[in-house]
């Protein structure tokens, strides 16, 4: 669905998950399977832990299209199970 949306081929799309962040710089390191790990600029206020997907440009750079923060289960779910 996020590839009709931006236009792009699904092998454009990746998974990762944040493992550094360096607020000085406005770029975090993300962990992209065992493809490695890439610096990448973003505005976005993220996390160490944070999953994103990043996406790849014509000139092979890389931006963060989502990402989604870990939820912690509220005290209600924790106390049905």
């Amino acid at each position: 669905m996020i590839e009709q949306i931006l236009k792009k081929r699904a092998r454009t799309f990746q998974y990762g998950e944040i493992v550094a962040v360096s607020s000085a710089m406005g770029k975090v390191l993300v962990q992209i399977g065992s493809e490695g790990s890439t610096w990448i600029e973003t505005a976005l206020s993220l996390e160490t832990g944070d999953s994103v997907i990043v996406a790849r440009n014509e000139d092979s750079s890389k931006f963060i299209v989502q990402y989604s923060r870990k939820a912690r289960p509220s005290q209600g779910v924790l106390l049905s199970l």
